[in-house]
């Protein structure tokens, strides 16, 4: 990596830093939980690496008493731990450490989960259209993968079960 920079009228030169070489412990005992995940990146002198995962993640416990930011730090401290090919250790020591998080919880999670159920609702309904109206109803698809309502597509797969021609299922449909 260069350690300057020369262009045109100008010139900046700048100290690289291996972070591999930085003390972990300029790190680690930090009073912010920001500085604490980047001791990962640092030189654990020789430390078992678990014993120094599990400091770490002491630390972000002691630092931080809420369980959703907690989670922030472990997921940041999962990345960052990627650049020094630790993240199965961070994610064993995590696992192994009674973090409790409830996942249900979280925002992002149940988000996910929301869309997953619903692109689940409609590939499921349009297997079933296909193999209860042949190809008759694909001209359906299209409707059913713009409906974003989850309670509507369970209604539709009913729907589907208790229909027994394309038309009677239009019909039920537009009827609800």
């Amino acid at each position: 990596m260069k350690s300057n920079i020369d262009e045109d009228n100008t010139t900046h030169s700048y100290t690289i830093i291996d972070m591999r070489t930085v003390d972990c412990a300029k790190f680690l005992y930090a009073d912010r939980p920001e500085e604490v995940i980047i001791s990962i990146l640092c030189d654990y002198k020789g430390r078992d690496v678990r014993m120094f995962i599990r400091e770490i993640l002491e630390r972000i416990r002691e630092l931080v008493k809420e369980e959703t930011l907690q989670s922030k730090y472990i997921r940041q401290l999962e990345i960052l731990s990627n650049l020094r090919d630790l993240q199965d250790y961070v994610g064993e020591e995590v696992d192994k450490m009674a973090f409790i998080f409830d996942l249900t919880k979280d925002y992002r999670f149940r988000q996910g989960r929301e869309e997953g159920r619903e692109e689940g609702l409609k590939e499921g309904i349009e297997l079933a259209l296909e193999v209860k109206f042949g190809f008759d109803s694909l001209e359906l698809i299209e409707t059913i993968k713009a409906i974003k309502d989850i309670q509507q597509l369970e209604n539709i797969k009913d729907i589907i079960k208790n229909t027994n021609t394309v038309a009677e299922f239009i019909q039920k449909i537009t009827r609800d």
